[in-house]
């Protein structure tokens, strides 16, 4: 009958809970109508549904590599201090966990392609304080517009950084890519144009002067306008 029973939601307690995903064995508890029911038992035996992991000071999820965790499809991981969710990238857990709360941790993006999220899927991000930029904007306000029905929170889900001042928190699904995607100017193209300007300007120039000189020469006059300018001093020379 105990192992029948863990299918539910399995609390997860430790003396050191900074460790908590990385016990092969923790104190697990069973709670079925108000009778409690108490033992130590072995991850490789457990298969579990959910597990929570609140408020453990947990800063990784590398631990989720683990075969222990095969079977997890709910993990409530709120206010810890976890930074990435990269370290999941290939395990079985982001391949068909329904239910993820990472509420309130350190996030400071999401690597979008990690995340599948069909249909009957849910991921909770309020609490962290996203970075606004330009990939954000292009990407990832896309991305949660897209998951409305899978991510429930997305209009609390707050970044910072933005163009107008680095303090300031927005939603996420509010920032602009015309405001955070400025890019600089790209000066190239105009030099090549002041660059070819600058040469038929000059070919123009030795074309007006060798007719000058040919109408000269044949006729024995300066054409106009060459008849009307001031004389230089280095004109002496041609005389």
């Amino acid at each position: 009958m105990f192992f029948t029973m863990l299918s539910r939601m399995i609390l997860i307690s430790s003396r050191r809970q900074s460790e908590l995903l990385q016990h092969n064995s923790l104190l697990v508890t069973f709670r079925e109508d108000q009778d409690l029911r108490t033992t130590y038992i072995e991850f490789a035996r457990l298969t579990a549904a959910a597990v929570a992991a609140t408020a453990a000071e947990i800063t990784s999820l590398k631990a989720l590599n683990g075969k222990s965790y095969q079977s997890l499809v709910r993990l409530y991981a709120d206010d810890n201090q976890i930074t990435s969710l990269g370290e999941l990238e290939g395990t079985g857990f982001l391949s068909h966990f329904t239910f993820f709360a990472i509420r309130r941790n350190k996030l400071r993006t999401i690597q979008t392609y990690l995340l599948k999220l069909d249909l009957g899927t849910f991921l909770f991000l309020e609490g962290n304080s996203m970075t606004c930029d330009c990939n954000a904007a292009k990407n990832f306000k896309n991305w949660l517009l897209s998951k409305k029905a899978q991510v429930p929170d997305q209009d609390l889900i707050l970044c910072e950084g933005t163009a107008s001042s680095s303090s300031h928190q927005v939603k996420m699904v509010q920032i602009l890519e015309s405001k955070l995607c400025q890019s600089q100017h790209d000066w190239t193209d105009y030099i090549y144009y002041v660059i070819a300007i600058e040469i038929i300007l000059l070919v123009a120039l030795v074309c007006k002067v060798s007719y000058d000189y040919w109408v000269f020469k044949t006729a024995g006059y300066l054409p106009w306008p060459a008849n009307k300018m001031p004389k230089l001093p280095c004109d002496c020379l041609c005389e």
